[in-house]
């Protein structure tokens, strides 16, 4: 019973070093992929307030698909990645790629 526990615990570390080396991905893509504008519309939509401490980019990848049952946050964190990660550009589409109608 014990060697399933450390088993478990040890891939649920893996499973959050992978998180945050997407999300520190994601959050240097929001540099790289967006203009000022575009960076400030989506922090007032994802609500990340300009005085924050943290940095932006970071808070705004965390706070993608953090509800996976709200089709409205999943549609909205698809719509941030394909921007970050450049889906539209290839002419890929999003539903396509993210296995849901929009």
């Amino acid at each position: 019973m014990l060697a399933v526990g450390r088993k478990s615990s040890g891939r649920s570390r893996k499973v959050g070093y992978l998180l945050s080396m997407e999300r520190e991905y994601l959050a240097k893509r929001v540099r790289l992929k967006l203009i000022a504008d575009e960076r400030e519309m989506f922090y007032v939509k994802w609500d990340i307030p300009p005085e924050s401490r943290q940095r932006r980019r970071l808070q705004l990848a965390s706070k993608l698909w953090t509800d996976p049952l709200n089709m409205q946050n999943v549609s909205e964190s698809a719509e941030v990645v394909t921007e970050l990660v450049g889906f539209r550009e290839s002419g890929e589409h999003v539903s396509a790629q993210f296995c849901f109608p929009l």
